[in-house]
Protein backbone atom coordinates (compact mmCIF):
# COMPACT_ATOMS: atom_id res chain seq x y z
CA UNK A 1 0.00 0.00 0.00
CA UNK A 2 1.21 3.54 -0.60
CA UNK A 3 0.94 6.17 2.24
CA UNK A 4 0.74 9.92 2.39
CA UNK A 5 3.74 12.14 2.66
CA UNK A 6 2.61 15.41 4.60
CA UNK A 7 3.12 18.19 2.37
CA UNK A 8 4.81 16.51 -0.52
CA UNK A 9 5.21 19.41 -2.98
CA UNK A 10 4.15 16.61 -5.25
CA UNK A 11 0.43 16.23 -7.12
CA UNK A 12 0.61 12.44 -8.13
CA UNK A 13 -2.10 12.99 -10.41
CA UNK A 14 -1.13 9.66 -13.13
CA UNK A 15 -0.84 6.10 -11.05
CA UNK A 16 0.14 3.98 -14.17
CA UNK A 17 2.34 5.72 -17.26
CA UNK A 18 1.65 3.71 -20.85
CA UNK A 19 5.48 3.05 -20.81
CA UNK A 20 7.13 0.06 -21.41
CA UNK A 21 7.80 -1.98 -18.08
CA UNK A 22 6.13 0.19 -16.22
CA UNK A 23 2.87 -0.25 -17.54
CA UNK A 24 1.24 -3.77 -16.31
CA UNK A 25 2.18 -5.43 -12.61
CA UNK A 26 1.60 -8.92 -14.47
CA UNK A 27 4.08 -8.07 -17.48
CA UNK A 28 6.23 -5.26 -15.84
CA UNK A 29 10.22 -4.57 -16.18
CA UNK A 30 11.81 -7.32 -18.32
CA UNK A 31 8.63 -9.13 -19.24
CA UNK A 32 7.25 -6.41 -21.06
CA UNK A 33 10.61 -6.50 -23.18
CA UNK A 34 10.23 -5.13 -26.71
CA UNK A 35 10.14 -7.91 -29.30
CA UNK A 36 13.02 -6.62 -31.33
CA UNK A 37 15.28 -7.56 -28.02
CA UNK A 38 14.59 -11.27 -27.71
CA UNK A 39 12.84 -14.11 -25.94
CA UNK A 40 10.94 -13.33 -22.80
CA UNK A 41 13.24 -14.35 -20.03
CA UNK A 42 12.15 -17.64 -17.98
CA UNK A 43 8.75 -17.29 -15.82
CA UNK A 44 7.50 -14.46 -17.92
CA UNK A 45 3.65 -15.45 -18.16
CA UNK A 46 2.54 -16.41 -21.52
CA UNK A 47 0.24 -13.41 -22.00
CA UNK A 48 3.00 -11.28 -21.92
CA UNK A 49 3.91 -12.48 -25.43
CA UNK A 50 1.01 -11.06 -26.62
CA UNK A 51 0.77 -7.90 -24.68
CA UNK A 52 4.69 -6.81 -25.39
CA UNK A 53 3.40 -6.50 -29.23
CA UNK A 54 1.55 -3.38 -28.35
CA UNK A 55 3.47 -0.20 -28.58
CA UNK A 56 3.60 1.89 -25.79
CA UNK A 57 2.64 5.59 -25.79
CA UNK A 58 6.15 7.19 -26.97
CA UNK A 59 6.34 3.86 -29.64
CA UNK A 60 3.03 4.98 -30.71
CA UNK A 61 3.44 8.39 -31.08
CA UNK A 62 6.62 7.44 -33.25
CA UNK A 63 4.87 5.63 -35.30
CA UNK A 64 2.44 8.70 -36.24
CA UNK A 65 5.13 10.82 -36.99
CA UNK A 66 7.01 8.42 -39.19
CA UNK A 67 3.36 7.85 -41.00
CA UNK A 68 1.98 11.37 -40.86
CA UNK A 69 4.54 13.78 -39.67
CA UNK A 70 3.37 17.26 -39.74
CA UNK A 71 0.71 16.86 -42.78
CA UNK A 72 -2.05 14.12 -40.86
CA UNK A 73 -5.67 13.75 -42.56
CA UNK A 74 -7.02 15.91 -39.29
CA UNK A 75 -10.82 15.08 -40.95
CA UNK A 76 -10.02 11.30 -40.39
CA UNK A 77 -7.72 12.33 -37.03
CA UNK A 78 -8.85 14.78 -35.10
CA UNK A 79 -7.00 14.31 -31.88
CA UNK A 80 -3.62 13.68 -33.96
CA UNK A 81 -0.94 14.16 -31.19
CA UNK A 82 -3.23 15.08 -28.54
CA UNK A 83 -1.63 13.41 -25.10
CA UNK A 84 -4.88 11.59 -22.83
CA UNK A 85 -5.07 10.46 -19.51
CA UNK A 86 -7.99 7.85 -18.29
CA UNK A 87 -9.73 7.52 -15.12
CA UNK A 88 -8.48 3.71 -14.18
CA UNK A 89 -11.67 2.17 -14.53
CA UNK A 90 -11.64 2.71 -18.14
CA UNK A 91 -10.41 -0.45 -20.25
CA UNK A 92 -7.15 0.30 -22.03
CA UNK A 93 -5.64 -2.90 -23.41
CA UNK A 94 -2.19 -1.74 -23.11
CA UNK A 95 -2.34 -0.61 -19.50
CA UNK A 96 -3.35 -1.75 -16.11
CA UNK A 97 -6.88 -1.38 -15.57
CA UNK A 98 -8.11 -2.02 -11.76
CA UNK A 99 -10.11 0.87 -11.10
CA UNK A 100 -7.48 2.52 -8.49
CA UNK A 101 -7.65 -1.13 -6.73
CA UNK A 102 -4.70 -2.69 -5.13
CA UNK A 103 -5.78 -6.29 -6.06
CA UNK A 104 -3.84 -9.02 -7.15
CA UNK A 105 -4.74 -9.56 -10.74
CA UNK A 106 -3.28 -13.06 -12.71
CA UNK A 107 -3.99 -10.45 -15.72
CA UNK A 108 -4.19 -6.68 -14.97
CA UNK A 109 -5.47 -5.65 -18.10
CA UNK A 110 -8.28 -6.39 -20.51
CA UNK A 111 -8.81 -8.00 -23.94
CA UNK A 112 -9.77 -4.84 -25.61
CA UNK A 113 -10.42 -0.92 -25.17
CA UNK A 114 -13.18 0.94 -23.92
CA UNK A 115 -14.90 2.31 -26.80
CA UNK A 116 -14.41 5.54 -25.93
CA UNK A 117 -10.66 4.85 -25.36
CA UNK A 118 -10.46 3.18 -28.93
CA UNK A 119 -12.57 5.50 -30.61
CA UNK A 120 -9.45 8.61 -29.59
CA UNK A 121 -7.19 6.02 -30.62
CA UNK A 122 -8.00 5.28 -33.42
CA UNK A 123 -8.28 9.71 -34.50
CA UNK A 124 -4.28 9.86 -33.52
CA UNK A 125 -4.80 10.43 -29.61
CA UNK A 126 -1.98 8.92 -27.70
CA UNK A 127 -3.28 6.92 -24.93
CA UNK A 128 -0.63 7.86 -21.99
CA UNK A 129 -1.32 7.45 -18.77
CA UNK A 130 -4.35 6.21 -16.07
CA UNK A 131 -5.21 9.24 -13.55
CA UNK A 132 -5.52 8.11 -9.86
CA UNK A 133 -8.66 7.26 -8.21
CA UNK A 134 -10.84 6.63 -5.46
CA UNK A 135 -10.96 2.93 -6.02
CA UNK A 136 -13.73 1.20 -7.35
CA UNK A 137 -15.10 4.74 -7.53
CA UNK A 138 -16.20 4.63 -4.02
CA UNK A 139 -16.21 7.46 -1.16
CA UNK A 140 -12.75 7.64 0.43
CA UNK A 141 -12.12 6.05 3.60
CA UNK A 142 -10.05 5.67 6.42
CA UNK A 143 -7.93 2.58 6.10
CA UNK A 144 -6.99 2.99 9.82
CA UNK A 145 -3.03 2.07 10.56
CA UNK A 146 -0.03 2.81 9.43
CA UNK A 147 -2.17 3.63 5.88
CA UNK A 148 -3.88 6.44 7.78
CA UNK A 149 -4.65 9.66 5.91
CA UNK A 150 -1.93 11.62 6.53
CA UNK A 151 -2.29 15.30 6.98
CA UNK A 152 -3.75 16.46 3.76
CA UNK A 153 -6.51 19.17 4.74
CA UNK A 154 -9.78 18.57 2.58
CA UNK A 155 -11.57 20.28 0.04
CA UNK A 156 -15.12 21.59 0.36
CA UNK A 157 -16.15 17.83 -0.84
CA UNK A 158 -13.48 15.79 1.47
CA UNK A 159 -10.73 14.33 -0.37
CA UNK A 160 -9.90 10.60 -2.35
CA UNK A 161 -7.45 7.98 -1.82
CA UNK A 162 -6.21 4.85 -3.57
CA UNK A 163 -4.55 2.13 -2.06
CA UNK A 164 -2.97 1.81 -5.14
CA UNK A 165 -2.14 5.18 -6.75
CA UNK A 166 -2.41 7.35 -3.01
CA UNK A 167 -3.52 10.87 -2.75
CA UNK A 168 -3.45 13.19 -5.77
CA UNK A 169 -3.06 17.02 -4.33
CA UNK A 170 -4.35 20.41 -5.71
CA UNK A 171 -1.93 21.99 -8.28
CA UNK A 172 -2.21 24.94 -6.46
CA UNK A 173 -1.86 24.34 -3.34
CA UNK A 174 -0.69 20.95 -2.00
CA UNK A 175 -1.22 20.62 1.00
CA UNK A 176 -4.93 20.74 0.18
CA UNK A 177 -6.95 17.81 -1.46
CA UNK A 178 -7.89 17.59 -5.25
CA UNK A 179 -11.50 17.08 -4.12
CA UNK A 180 -13.79 14.27 -3.10
CA UNK A 181 -14.61 13.09 -6.94
CA UNK A 182 -12.72 9.77 -7.25
CA UNK A 183 -11.76 11.48 -10.61
CA UNK A 184 -9.47 13.70 -9.18
CA UNK A 185 -6.51 12.47 -10.76
CA UNK A 186 -8.21 12.82 -13.99
CA UNK A 187 -8.66 16.92 -12.69
CA UNK A 188 -5.08 16.88 -11.43
CA UNK A 189 -3.32 16.00 -14.43
CA UNK A 190 -5.36 18.32 -17.29
CA UNK A 191 -4.55 21.04 -14.38
CA UNK A 192 -0.74 21.14 -14.44
CA UNK A 193 -0.23 20.44 -18.02
CA UNK A 194 0.58 16.70 -17.57
CA UNK A 195 -1.77 15.98 -20.59
CA UNK A 196 -3.85 17.58 -22.70
CA UNK A 197 -7.46 15.53 -21.96
CA UNK A 198 -8.55 13.34 -19.30
CA UNK A 199 -12.11 11.39 -19.48
CA UNK A 200 -13.04 10.55 -16.07
CA UNK A 201 -16.25 8.96 -14.82
CA UNK A 202 -19.32 10.34 -12.57
CA UNK A 203 -21.41 8.51 -10.41
CA UNK A 204 -22.50 11.46 -7.81
CA UNK A 205 -19.68 14.55 -8.40
CA UNK A 206 -16.71 12.61 -9.56
CA UNK A 207 -16.28 14.97 -12.56
CA UNK A 208 -17.88 17.88 -11.54
CA UNK A 209 -16.03 18.45 -8.36
CA UNK A 210 -12.35 18.17 -9.87
CA UNK A 211 -13.24 20.46 -12.59
CA UNK A 212 -14.26 23.17 -10.35
CA UNK A 213 -11.92 22.72 -7.66
CA UNK A 214 -8.91 22.38 -10.04
CA UNK A 215 -9.74 24.95 -12.83
CA UNK A 216 -10.30 22.48 -15.61
CA UNK A 217 -13.38 22.79 -17.96
CA UNK A 218 -16.18 20.08 -18.29
CA UNK A 219 -18.35 18.39 -20.43
CA UNK A 220 -20.50 15.64 -18.43
CA UNK A 221 -23.07 14.14 -20.95
CA UNK A 222 -26.20 12.33 -20.26
CA UNK A 223 -25.66 8.33 -20.27
CA UNK A 224 -27.42 8.13 -23.26
CA UNK A 225 -25.06 10.24 -25.31
CA UNK A 226 -21.40 8.87 -23.92
CA UNK A 227 -20.84 5.19 -23.17
CA UNK A 228 -19.27 3.97 -19.74
CA UNK A 229 -21.15 0.85 -19.10
CA UNK A 230 -19.28 -1.12 -21.59
CA UNK A 231 -15.65 -1.89 -21.32
CA UNK A 232 -15.21 -0.22 -17.58
CA UNK A 233 -15.65 -1.41 -13.65
CA UNK A 234 -18.34 0.65 -12.61
CA UNK A 235 -19.78 1.64 -9.42
CA UNK A 236 -23.59 1.97 -9.94
CA UNK A 237 -25.12 1.01 -13.44
CA UNK A 238 -27.49 3.70 -12.95
CA UNK A 239 -25.78 6.50 -12.07
CA UNK A 240 -21.94 6.35 -14.09
CA UNK A 241 -21.44 8.37 -17.15
CA UNK A 242 -18.16 9.97 -18.55
CA UNK A 243 -17.32 12.86 -18.85
CA UNK A 244 -14.24 15.05 -20.56
CA UNK A 245 -12.03 17.35 -18.58
CA UNK A 246 -10.16 19.84 -20.73
CA UNK A 247 -8.46 23.07 -19.98
CA UNK A 248 -11.18 24.61 -22.38
CA UNK A 249 -14.69 23.97 -23.19
CA UNK A 250 -13.77 24.16 -26.85
CA UNK A 251 -11.45 21.57 -26.34
CA UNK A 252 -13.63 18.82 -24.37
CA UNK A 253 -16.54 20.31 -27.32
CA UNK A 254 -13.42 18.71 -29.81
CA UNK A 255 -12.87 15.27 -28.32
CA UNK A 256 -16.85 15.14 -27.42
CA UNK A 257 -16.75 14.94 -31.49
CA UNK A 258 -14.12 13.12 -32.01
CA UNK A 259 -15.83 10.03 -29.67
CA UNK A 260 -18.60 10.19 -32.68
CA UNK A 261 -18.11 7.08 -34.67
CA UNK A 262 -19.13 8.33 -38.28
CA UNK A 263 -21.31 4.97 -39.25
CA UNK A 264 -23.07 4.29 -35.45
CA UNK A 265 -22.92 7.88 -33.40
CA UNK A 266 -22.69 7.21 -30.08
CA UNK A 267 -23.90 4.09 -30.04
CA UNK A 268 -21.96 1.16 -28.02
CA UNK A 269 -23.11 -2.27 -28.31
CA UNK A 270 -21.72 -2.97 -25.20
CA UNK A 271 -24.12 -0.35 -23.02
CA UNK A 272 -27.67 -0.27 -23.34
CA UNK A 273 -27.84 2.55 -22.38
CA UNK A 274 -26.79 4.27 -25.52
CA UNK A 275 -29.57 2.26 -27.25
CA UNK A 276 -32.18 4.89 -26.15
CA UNK A 277 -33.24 7.42 -28.57
CA UNK A 278 -30.60 10.42 -28.59
CA UNK A 279 -32.70 13.63 -29.32
CA UNK A 280 -31.05 16.06 -27.62
CA UNK A 281 -27.63 15.09 -29.39
CA UNK A 282 -26.68 17.53 -32.44
CA UNK A 283 -26.26 17.28 -36.02
CA UNK A 284 -23.80 19.44 -36.42
CA UNK A 285 -20.07 19.21 -34.33
CA UNK A 286 -20.22 20.62 -30.70
CA UNK A 287 -17.35 22.63 -31.23
CA UNK A 288 -19.13 24.72 -34.17
CA UNK A 289 -21.22 25.94 -30.45
CA UNK A 290 -17.86 26.96 -28.43
CA UNK A 291 -17.19 30.11 -30.86
CA UNK A 292 -16.32 33.05 -28.92
CA UNK A 293 -19.52 35.50 -28.58
CA UNK A 294 -19.87 38.24 -26.06
CA UNK A 295 -23.41 37.99 -26.34
CA UNK A 296 -26.02 34.74 -25.07
CA UNK A 297 -28.63 36.44 -26.79
CA UNK A 298 -30.86 33.65 -28.46
CA UNK A 299 -29.42 30.64 -25.99
CA UNK A 300 -31.69 29.08 -23.09
CA UNK A 301 -30.44 28.38 -20.51
CA UNK A 302 -31.80 25.84 -17.77
CA UNK A 303 -31.44 26.60 -13.95
CA UNK A 304 -31.62 23.49 -11.72
CA UNK A 305 -33.17 24.95 -8.91
CA UNK A 306 -32.62 21.29 -7.77
CA UNK A 307 -29.79 21.12 -7.17
CA UNK A 308 -29.02 24.33 -5.53
CA UNK A 309 -31.39 23.83 -2.36
CA UNK A 310 -29.59 24.00 1.21
CA UNK A 311 -29.75 21.03 3.21
CA UNK A 312 -31.83 21.96 6.72
CA UNK A 313 -30.20 23.54 9.13
CA UNK A 314 -27.27 24.59 6.88
CA UNK A 315 -27.41 28.45 7.54
CA UNK A 316 -23.68 28.62 6.57
CA UNK A 317 -24.52 27.65 2.58
CA UNK A 318 -27.70 30.12 2.46
CA UNK A 319 -26.09 33.36 1.49
CA UNK A 320 -23.89 31.50 -1.28
CA UNK A 321 -26.71 29.96 -2.80
CA UNK A 322 -28.75 32.77 -1.96
CA UNK A 323 -25.31 34.68 -4.02
CA UNK A 324 -25.23 32.08 -7.13
CA UNK A 325 -28.91 32.83 -7.92
CA UNK A 326 -28.65 36.22 -7.98
CA UNK A 327 -25.13 36.21 -10.04
CA UNK A 328 -26.67 33.75 -12.56
CA UNK A 329 -29.48 36.28 -13.06
CA UNK A 330 -27.59 39.37 -13.65
CA UNK A 331 -24.62 37.73 -15.44
CA UNK A 332 -26.36 35.15 -17.95
CA UNK A 333 -29.39 36.79 -18.12
CA UNK A 334 -29.01 40.77 -17.71
CA UNK A 335 -25.59 41.23 -18.99
CA UNK A 336 -25.30 38.31 -21.24
CA UNK A 337 -28.64 38.34 -22.58
CA UNK A 338 -29.30 34.47 -22.43
CA UNK A 339 -33.13 33.51 -21.73
CA UNK A 340 -32.76 31.72 -18.10
CA UNK A 341 -35.90 28.91 -18.01
CA UNK A 342 -35.94 27.64 -14.26
CA UNK A 343 -37.05 23.88 -13.07
CA UNK A 344 -38.38 24.91 -9.47
CA UNK A 345 -38.98 23.02 -6.46
CA UNK A 346 -41.44 23.66 -3.83
CA UNK A 347 -38.42 24.11 -1.05
CA UNK A 348 -37.27 26.68 -3.54
CA UNK A 349 -39.01 30.21 -3.60
CA UNK A 350 -40.06 30.35 -7.81
CA UNK A 351 -38.53 33.21 -9.52
CA UNK A 352 -41.63 35.01 -11.48
CA UNK A 353 -39.09 36.65 -13.64
CA UNK A 354 -38.07 33.68 -15.29
CA UNK A 355 -39.61 30.96 -17.74
CA UNK A 356 -40.84 27.67 -15.77
CA UNK A 357 -39.48 24.66 -17.48
CA UNK A 358 -42.24 22.19 -19.34
CA UNK A 359 -41.48 19.22 -18.22
CA UNK A 360 -39.87 20.80 -15.17
CA UNK A 361 -37.05 18.57 -13.10
CA UNK A 362 -39.35 16.64 -10.92
CA UNK A 363 -41.88 15.70 -13.77
CA UNK A 364 -38.90 14.23 -16.34
CA UNK A 365 -37.85 12.21 -13.00
CA UNK A 366 -41.41 10.54 -12.99
CA UNK A 367 -41.19 9.87 -16.33
CA UNK A 368 -37.78 8.41 -16.45
CA UNK A 369 -37.52 6.78 -13.17
CA UNK A 370 -39.53 3.79 -14.27
CA UNK A 371 -37.54 3.09 -17.42
CA UNK A 372 -33.97 3.16 -16.18
CA UNK A 373 -34.36 2.72 -12.50
CA UNK A 374 -37.69 0.29 -12.07
CA UNK A 375 -35.78 -1.50 -9.08
CA UNK A 376 -36.16 1.71 -7.37
CA UNK A 377 -39.99 1.64 -7.13
CA UNK A 378 -39.50 -1.75 -5.23
CA UNK A 379 -36.95 -1.08 -2.60
CA UNK A 380 -37.48 -1.36 0.89
CA UNK A 381 -36.60 -0.15 4.28
CA UNK A 382 -35.03 -1.82 7.39
CA UNK A 383 -38.51 -2.82 8.08
CA UNK A 384 -39.36 -4.43 5.46
CA UNK A 385 -41.92 -1.74 3.76
CA UNK A 386 -41.42 0.13 0.54
CA UNK A 387 -39.70 3.44 1.46
CA UNK A 388 -42.48 5.58 -0.24
CA UNK A 389 -45.09 4.11 2.11
CA UNK A 390 -47.26 6.56 0.59
CA UNK A 391 -47.57 4.78 -2.85
CA UNK A 392 -48.66 1.53 -2.02
CA UNK A 393 -51.04 1.07 -4.56
CA UNK A 394 -50.63 -1.64 -7.19
CA UNK A 395 -50.88 -0.92 -11.03
CA UNK A 396 -53.99 -2.99 -12.16
CA UNK A 397 -52.89 -1.82 -16.21
CA UNK A 398 -49.61 -2.09 -17.83
CA UNK A 399 -49.34 1.17 -18.84
CA UNK A 400 -50.45 3.16 -15.84
CA UNK A 401 -46.99 4.10 -15.74
CA UNK A 402 -46.55 7.82 -14.29
CA UNK A 403 -45.27 8.50 -17.65
CA UNK A 404 -49.28 8.12 -18.89
CA UNK A 405 -50.64 10.02 -16.18
CA UNK A 406 -50.83 13.71 -15.57
CA UNK A 407 -47.06 13.88 -14.18
CA UNK A 408 -47.09 17.25 -12.13
CA UNK A 409 -50.41 15.67 -10.32
CA UNK A 410 -48.75 12.51 -9.88
CA UNK A 411 -45.39 13.25 -8.93
CA UNK A 412 -47.63 15.59 -5.81
CA UNK A 413 -48.47 12.52 -4.75
CA UNK A 414 -45.76 10.39 -4.91
CA UNK A 415 -42.90 9.38 -7.98
CA UNK A 416 -44.05 5.76 -7.44
CA UNK A 417 -48.02 6.19 -7.04
CA UNK A 418 -49.13 3.53 -9.19
CA UNK A 419 -46.62 0.92 -9.07
CA UNK A 420 -46.70 -0.45 -4.95
CA UNK A 421 -49.12 -3.40 -3.85
CA UNK A 422 -51.97 -2.74 -1.63
CA UNK A 423 -51.59 -1.71 1.79
CA UNK A 424 -50.79 -5.23 3.62
CA UNK A 425 -50.15 -7.37 0.93
CA UNK A 426 -46.34 -8.49 0.20
CA UNK A 427 -43.80 -6.36 -2.08
CA UNK A 428 -43.12 -7.97 -5.50
CA UNK A 429 -39.95 -9.23 -6.39
CA UNK A 430 -38.58 -6.60 -9.57
CA UNK A 431 -38.53 -9.90 -11.55
CA UNK A 432 -42.11 -9.93 -10.69
CA UNK A 433 -43.40 -6.43 -10.61
CA UNK A 434 -46.16 -5.05 -13.15
CA UNK A 435 -43.69 -2.96 -14.48
CA UNK A 436 -41.48 -5.06 -16.26
CA UNK A 437 -44.48 -6.30 -17.87
CA UNK A 438 -45.10 -2.99 -18.89
CA UNK A 439 -44.96 -1.87 -22.86
CA UNK A 440 -41.80 0.75 -21.76
CA UNK A 441 -40.25 -1.90 -20.27
CA UNK A 442 -40.50 -4.41 -22.60
CA UNK A 443 -39.51 -1.92 -25.68
CA UNK A 444 -36.18 -1.17 -23.27
CA UNK A 445 -35.56 -5.11 -22.81
CA UNK A 446 -35.82 -5.51 -26.15
CA UNK A 447 -33.40 -2.94 -27.22
CA UNK A 448 -30.77 -4.80 -24.88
Amino acid sequence: MITGIPNAGQLNALATLNIRGERSVTCRGEFDRHPSEGPLPPGAPPVCEHFRQLPDALEHAAELDAAYGRDPDLDKMPMYGVVFSFKDPFDTKDMRTAAGGDAAYDIDFPARDHVLVEQLRNKGAIIFAKAVCTEYNGRAGDPGGRHKPEKVLPSVLGYQRSSWGGNPANPYDTTRAASLGSSSGSGVSVSANLVMVSLGEETRASTRGPANHNAVALILPHKAMLSFNGGAIGADIYCDRSGILARTIADAAKVLDALKDPETGYYDPRDPYTTVPRASVLARPYASCTKPSESLRGIRIGVIRESMLIRPGDKAAEPIATAAAAEIKAVLGEKLGATLVESSDPLWERDRDLEQMNPDFRQALARLVPVFMPDLLFRLGPDGQPLFKESQRRSTRPNSLPARSSAAARWRRSITASNWPKAGSRPPRISTSPLSRSRSWRCLSASM
